[in-house]
């Protein structure tokens, strides 16, 4: 599935077009799109690092004291990667992470 599925799920939801011609509901798709837009808010949530951290060699989203930077995790060292090549302390100079996007490939609408 591409990354429309979340737009698909949420025009549904939208139009409120869970129901037949005959008024029937389509609980399935309901539930269907309940989860999709659930995957899509945690993906774009902040993971506190006592909680979590990203796997080996991941590329994300840092925030410490508001300052916001793009790291690469190393679980073997568990120290954060500038990736222009500048090393960061430690695993604690991060207070949360969360998943990059996807890069922008052009509109599909």
């Amino acid at each position: 599935m591409s990354d429309s599925k979340y737009q698909e799920a949420l025009d549904r939801l939208c139009e409120n077009d869970y129901f037949d011609e005959k008024g029937n509901c389509n609980c399935e798709l309901i539930v269907m799109d309940r989860i999709l837009l659930q995957e899509l808010v945690d993906k774009t949530t902040w993971v506190p690092v006592k909680k979590g951290l990203p796997d080996d060699r991941q590329v994300v989203l840092t925030i410490k004291n508001k300052h916001i930077s793009i790291l690469e995790y190393h679980a073997d060292t568990k120290h954060w990667f500038e990736t222009r090549g500048n090393w960061w302390w430690s695993y604690n100079m991060v207070d949360a992470w969360m998943p990059l996007p996807k890069p922008y490939l052009g509109s599909e609408r």
